[in-house]
């Protein structure tokens, strides 16, 4: 037999057929590919196959059926060998009992003997074709299966091989319809699951360096006490699926503590007002401040990762030692005087200190001192004619600033040495005032100021005075001993003064607060606004904040900016490093925008966005 002789190729399958030769080797078939002799073609669970023998005759197997290629099937038979009996020879010779030798001629004799070179081999291609059951066998093959020695493949005990086609049909007749073949079922094929990512998310909370107190008393609201940091580890992810930590504080003395950002946008934990008074109070529990941070970051498609950290602070206890007793500025005292200038209670500041009205009480009204009369016409809040408000400053000074506000008509002001003795005459104060309404002094040193009130015409028969004074910047004591009331200078009541007076004279005045020109917390740079407006048709002033609020973000806005009411006029305080607290401390700038009032606004948020939308606050970065 001629080695690799194709016998057949592949016309189509359904499954999995293989073909394997005499010495086990296996291969999987595919539609195109040849058969070779001496293979046996074998359909595994569900599949089939039809095959094409080189004489073009069709051979179709199925599942439980399987076939040894004899090397007959490469040739065609009956067209070069004659004398080879057909199938039909075959059975019809065994039907009349006759032996097959009659049908094939005998080998010659000898290397030059005969003419016919016998039969040679079995045409698979008809192992389909019915006949009844022989118990005629073949010699078994290497792989333990009957040769194919004619037309027909019998196995011992006379069983033909199933073809699943019904007795006494053609394989190829097209009346019968074909079982179906059913698919094998397809495993598909494997696939390598997408990697998953595990993303974590560590908050810690640590003491600041350099936080600490030699005493109790030091504490402030704005001291820094914890640092907060993260650490975010995506696991691979894209970092565009994460977004912004937020923090909050959950846990610990909540009431003592609040999140900020320090001057590089790193997160900290500080003070409020209430924490530092409690330190100061001793009112700390265990000495140790508590807190509970708790950080979120949202990522797209998956569950939040969340996380907390805590820290613990110490506090000193309270020494036993009770705080230095506040020191004023100056100490007001109100009085009633002559209608001179020039000689009684006036020439003299101790004149004045001596003859205090028990009928006349210092007034006090948003940051403003006036006197109070008991007369039956007194404005309680004004300094009327024949009425004195005396300053005795704590230490003489060359400078001060006070703020006048009301009708001066004719009032006056005087100055005096640290024996009492008037500097020089009295002086105009309309004529001194300037177009703000500020007083500044300097070049000469005195220590008390008194302010009087007068009238456009002698006497009291021109238009009387109606002005109340605010120092700027200086605590004021009304009052002795027990009754002792005291007003610190930048207090709630004070009028925000700054050096810095700013004038909108012009549709195109625009006001940069930058960095490098803030204050402290203790002592804000301070700016005032005149001429300011709220109106979205006047282009009037722009205050352009965006390089200060580099660090901030829509979340975090209110820790850098809030506008509070006083009286008449709105300040907007502002915190650099992000540090504001509900109570607007921990501002190192104070804009007083003169004249705009917060009425009808329903928050400092309400404030701030309406001089946005309306053009005359930038916070862009």
């Amino acid at each position: 037999m001629a080695v690799n002789a194709v016998v057949a190729t592949v016309q189509a399958l359904t499954g999995t057929v293989i073909a394997r030769d005499a010495e086990g080797n296996s291969r999987v078939l595919a539609v195109g590919d040849p058969v070779y002799a001496g293979e046996e073609v074998i359909p595994l669970r569900g599949a089939s196959v039809e095959l094409e023998g080189m004489d073009g005759v069709a051979v179709s197997l199925g599942e439980g059926q399987q076939a040894l290629m004899g090397e007959a099937l490469a040739e065609s038979g009956r067209a070069d060998n004659p004398e080879i009996p057909t199938a039909e020879e075959v059975i019809a010779a065994l039907d009349r009992g006759e032996s097959l030798d009659e049908l094939i001629a005998p080998p010659a004799a000898g290397l030059e003997g005969g003419e016919s070179e016998g039969g040679g081999f079995v045409r698979v291609a008809r192992i389909s074709e019915p006949m009844e059951p022989i118990n005629y066998t073949f010699p078994v093959n290497a792989f333990d299966r009957p040769d194919a020695l004619g037309e027909t493949v019998a196995v011992p005990g006379g069983e033909g091989i199933e073809t699943g086609i019904p007795p006494g049909t053609s394989p190829t007749d097209p009346s019968v319809d074909q079982p179906p073949v059913e698919p094998p079922p397809v495993d598909p094929l494997p696939v390598d699951p997408p990697p998953v990512a595990y993303p974590t998310l560590a908050v810690s909370v640590s003491v600041t360096a350099g936080y600490g107190y030699e005493d109790a008393n030091d504490a402030a609201a704005g001291d820094v006490v914890f640092d907060v940091s993260h650490v975010l580890n995506l696991d691979g992810l894209d970092p565009s699926l994460a977004g912004a930590i937020a923090y909050s504080i959950v846990g610990g003395d909540t009431a003592y503590l609040v999140l900020a950002q320090d001057g590089s946008g790193n997160w900290v934990v500080v003070l409020t007002e209430a924490g530092a008074a409690a330190i100061r109070a001793g009112l700390v529990d265990g000495n140790q401040l508590n807190v509970t941070i708790e950080g979120t970051v949202v990522l797209s498609g998956m569950d939040d990762l969340v996380d907390t950290g805590s820290g613990v602070a110490p506090v000193p206890e309270p020494s036993g030692e009770e705080p230095p007793d506040l020191v004023p500025d100056l100490m007001a005292s109100a009085h009633t005087v002559g209608g001179s200038d020039v000689q009684g209670t006036m020439a003299n500041a101790n004149n004045l200190k001596e003859t205090g009205s028990k009928s006349a009480a210092v007034s006090h009204q948003d940051g403003f001192f006036a006197i109070d009369h008991q007369g039956a016409s007194d404005d309680p809040n004004a300094i009327e004619f024949g009425e004195a408000l005396l300053f005795t400053l704590v230490s003489p000074t060359d400078t001060a600033v006070f703020q006048v506000q009301g009708a001066i008509n004719g009032g006056s002001y005087h100055l005096y040495d640290a024996e009492g003795v008037r500097i020089g005459d009295a002086r105009d104060l309309a004529s001194d005032v300037d177009e703000n309404g500020f007083l500044e002094l300097g070049g000469e040193t005195f220590a008390f100021i008194a302010f009087q009130g007068g009238s456009t015409g002698p006497g009291a028969s021109g238009d009387e005075s109606a002005f109340a004074v605010k120092p700027v910047d200086l605590s004021v004591q009304v009052g002795q001993g027990e009754d002792a009331e005291f007003y610190p200078a930048g207090g709630e009541e004070a009028f925000s003064f700054g050096a810095n007076f700013l004038t909108v004279d012009s549709d195109q005045d625009i006001f940069v607060v930058s960095q490098g020109g803030e204050g402290s917390m203790e002592d804000p740079a301070r700016f005032v606004i005149q001429g300011f407006s709220l109106e979205s048709n006047d282009p009037g002033a722009q205050i352009t904040l965006g390089e200060l609020l580099s660090s901030a973000s829509q979340e975090t806005i209110d820790q850098y900016l809030m506008a509070e009411a006083q009286g008449e006029d709105t300040v907007l305080h502002i915190s650099s490093g992000g540090m504001l607290g509900s109570d607007a401390g921990g501002a190192d700038y104070a804009i007083t925008l003169e004249g705009i009032s917060m009425d009808g606004f329903d928050s400092s948020y309400d404030f701030i966005q309406t001089l946005i939308d309306n053009g005359h606050l930038s916070i862009d970065q």
